[in-house]
This record gives C-alpha cells, sequence and structure tokens, in this order.
C-alpha cells in the first residue's frame, strides 16, 4: 500500500497498554488514501478498523526523525527491565529482528610522525641518487612539480587542508543586533 514512514500507537503511560488508536504517516499522500480506502471496516484481532486521514495541523517533519530513546534498560511495550520491545511476550505480532547498526564514517587520521620518516627517507634516497646536485632529477620540469604536488598535498600547521569549515549558528532571530 505504500512506504510507511513511521506508526504512533497511542498507550498508557502506567500499564503501556494500547488505547486501540494509532496514527500512520505515509511517504506519498495517495498510498495514506488508499491504505485508509482498503483498511477502513476490516477485522483484525476480533476488532473492527476504522480508517481516516487524519487533518494536517503541519507538524508531520517533527515526527518524521527518528526518535532517540535514551534509557534502554526497559521495555517499551510493556515496562519491564529484563528484556527490550524486540522480545516482549506481549507483542502479539511476534519477535523482531533489532535493526543493523549502522557503520560510522570515520576521517583518515593523519600521524604526523610517519609523515616526517618518509620526508627523511625520500631526502635520502634523493641524495644517494642524484648526481650530487641535492634535487631530484625528475622534478626539474614545471610539470613534474605540478603533478608531485597535485598527488602529495602540502600540509599546513594541522595536518588538514587549508579548506576554511563553517558551522551554522543554531540562533536565529528576525530582529536587527544594534552593536
Amino acid at each position: 500500500m505504500g512506504k510507511v514512514v513511521k506508526v504512533t500507537i497511542t498507550r498508557d503511560k502506567d500499564s503501556r497498554e494500547s488505547k486501540g488508536l494509532a496514527f500512520i504517516l505515509y511517504l506519498k499522500k495517495e498510498d495514506a488514501l488508499k491504505a485508509a480506502d482498503i483498511m477502513n471496516g476490516k477485522e483484525i484481532f476480533g476488532r473492527t478498523l476504522k480508517c481516516s486521514i487524519a487533518k494536517d495541523n503541519g507538524r508531520t517533519k517533527e515526527f518524521i526523525k527518528r526518535k532517540e530513546y535514551k534509557n534502554k534498560t526497559r521495555c517499551f511495550e510493556c515496562g519491564e527491565t529484563d528484556h527490550l520491545s524486540y522480545n516482549c511476550p506481549r507483542n502479539k505480532l511476534g519477535n523482531r529482528e533489532p535493526p543493523p547498526k549502522k557503520k560510522k564514517n570515520r576521517k583518515p587520521q593523519v600521524n604526523f610522525h610517519n609523515i616526517k620518516r618518509t620526508k627523511q627517507v625520500k631526502v635520502t634516497k634523493e641524495t644517494e641518487e642524484s648526481d650530487g646536485s641535492g634535487e631530484d632529477p625528475a622534478l626539474e620540469s614545471l610539470s613534474h612539480v605540478i603533478a608531485e604536488n597535485f598527488r602529495n598535498p602540502p600540509l599546513n600547521d594541522v595536518g588538514m587542508s587549508s579548506k576554511k569549515k563553517y558551522k551554522q549558528d543554531s540562533y536565529f532571530s528576525d530582529e536587527e543586533d544594534l552593536d
């Protein structure tokens, strides 16, 4: 019936029992209309479903964001502490697999000690192979120097490229700053 973005089941705060009301957010409006027409009046688990389209209050974007649960010591289905909601015995649809953990993309670390050592090794090899002038004969032309700098860009003081990174200010005001 379409791509489901999020399902929110309303529950009692104390008993964690379902109140019998759920909100299903679809990616496309047409899919939501189709699902409401098909599922309205169907019977599931001995209950008759009533499906309708909720009025848009303009806040759907904040509900699409994935919710982060800080306290992962108790089950969000029943409130007990010996298991998580993926393996809850009260889950009527059965156990399910937890989502796979995302791999973190880390930037490669630059080791300054290895950079200095490789430069020293190159210098000693170059001086041994050269004819005594102290320069590498392969780097005599400008095109070779440019190609070498392109392959091994010069590093600044911190070991990173000199490209500036800007972070957007999280505070926004529509008033003028009169400093």
